[in-house]
């Protein structure tokens, strides 16, 4: 549907940064729809615009896993649909997601282990500086999405992401988005 390009980012909820690996998950053999696309490209246009450089996009999603007091506090009154037999389906992300972004789309499990090889903790004790350690750690630092859930309306939909760039170096949260015109 054209109306979810318009969608905005109604609420933010601190999240750990960790973001969990593909155990037990199902490859989607079903496309992404053009909402799911454009609240992903609405998300990844908000999170780099600060950024210097470009960001790293994991290639696959993460199943949505919500916690107890995101469903009871942040969550109240949005009913999620279809969330528990989707909830351990990803799908592999293509370069439809980032056109026009500041995003590259990179392998996840290799970058996973670009990060953890220039952890600032690691460089610091090899001789960089706090400030380049943490710098070069951001450039090479990991994003990854979750899949996303819709409300019972189509109006909210729901997501998480995490960005890692080290042990002790990244952020994360779930986001719930609501159309435009509300």
């Amino acid at each position: 549907m054209a109306r979810t390009a318009t969608l905005t980012m109604l609420l933010v909820m601190a999240a750990s940064a960790a973001i969990p690996a593909d155990v037990g998950t199902t490859q989607s053999n079903v496309p992404l729809t053009s909402d799911e696309v454009a609240v992903y490209r609405a998300f990844l246009e908000s999170y780099a615009k600060g950024s210097p450089g470009s960001v790293n996009l994991g290639n696959r999603t993460t199943p949505l896993e919500l916690s107890e007091s995101d469903t009871k506090n942040c969550l109240r009154g949005i009913r999620l649909k279809g969330q528990s037999g989707r909830a351990r389906t990803v799908h592999t992300l293509d370069s439809s997601i980032i056109a026009g972004t500041k995003t590259v789309l990179v392998d996840a499990e290799h970058q996973r282990a670009v990060v953890e090889a220039n952890d600032p903790g690691n460089t610091i004790r090899k001789g960089k500086t706090v400030t380049d350690a943490v710098g070069a750690a951001f450039a090479l630092g990991l994003l990854i999405v979750s899949e996303i859930t819709f409300d019972a309306n189509h109006r909210c939909a729901v997501m998480a992401f995490g960005f890692v760039c080290g042990a002790l170096c990244g952020h994360g949260a779930v986001l719930v988005f609501q159309e435009g015109w509300r």
